[in-house]
């Protein structure tokens, strides 16, 4: 496991994690691999000021351990690689990661208990919530927006990702902002130019749009409903897990990625030729 913050950083993290990865498979194949990013909504180093991550084995045995100071919100996400324990891509693992405060005391756990498949760079979001600070979740649980889940994450659902990308899936330099418009089919419609202000609300309706050029990247978790246009040569991720309605609107030119485990999604790609997001799926096109 590698890890490190800033993005120069978690650059240089991730060339040594793939370096590790290519090295033990002598370069033949692509890597087997978990990119994992790390985020807070708490305040930060007011509310979090340390992040300690854990890699463990399903029987709980601690394979690696990193605790990382953060100083500011600029140094988040943090991103670390995951490669199969003995190279072996059927196994199934547990990462952790812990936020806590500047006097030591835990404020909050997240935890996903996930595999691999062969020959794929995945992405995990891992988000420590503030919802979830006072959460009390029993073995094989974590905490999603203030409620107890299962941890198991199938690796089957996880978006491919580019190493060295994973930034640009989180905290985007482009990013997420609110303007007027009816872009998305709504006079309420947000346009995504800072981050978080296109994410919807547990049991809201909401419409966003993705300008040409930006990199949006969208939580619109169980929401009522969500509708989003990505523009020609916009970068969009949509996460609408448990979500009851997410329209997606992916025009030429545009590269979409939208998780619907879960959720009821309707995503209209290129030449707005619908595309079925199967169940406890996501699915992602980039058009020509």
């Amino acid at each position: 496991m590698a890890l490190r913050t800033g993005q120069a950083a978690a650059r240089a993290a991730l060339c040594a994690l793939t370096t590790l990865a290519c090295t033990a498979m002598g370069c033949t194949t692509p890597a087997t691999q978990l990119v994992v990013t790390v985020d807070t909504d708490l305040a930060v180093p007011e509310e979090v000021a340390t992040v300690v991550v854990r890699l463990r084995r399903t029987s709980g045995q601690l394979i690696e351990e990193r605790t990382v100071v953060v100083a500011s919100a600029s140094e988040l996400p943090l991103s670390f690689g995951v490669v199969p324990p003995e190279g072996d891509a059927d196994t199934t693992v547990l990462v952790e990661a812990e936020a806590q405060d500047a006097a030591g005391a835990v404020v909050v756990v997240v935890a996903a208990r996930t595999g691999f498949v062969a020959e794929r760079s995945l992405l995990l979001r891992m988000l420590l919530q503030r919802s979830c600070r006072s959460a009390v979740c029993g073995e094989a649980e974590t905490c999603i927006d203030g409620v107890c889940e299962s941890d198991r994450v199938d690796p089957t659902t996880l978006p491919p990702i580019t190493p060295g990308a994973e930034r640009d899936a989180g905290r985007a330099d482009g990013g997420l902002g609110v303007d007027g418009g009816s872009d998305a089919g709504s006079p309420d419609a947000a346009v995504c130019a800072a981050p978080g202000s296109c994410d919807c609300p547990p049991n809201e309706s909401c419409a966003a749009v993705c300008r040409a050029g930006e990199v949006c990247v969208v939580v619109a978790r169980r929401a009522a409903s969500f509708a989003l246009r990505c523009e020609s040569g916009s970068r969009c991720t949509v996460d609408c897990r448990r979500t009851t309605s997410c329209v997606v609107d992916c025009a030429p030119g545009a590269a979409c990625l939208v998780d619907c485990s879960m959720g009821t999604c309707s995503f209209a790609s290129c030449e707005s030729a619908p595309l079925a997001c199967p169940p406890r799926l996501a699915c992602g096109v980039a058009c020509p």
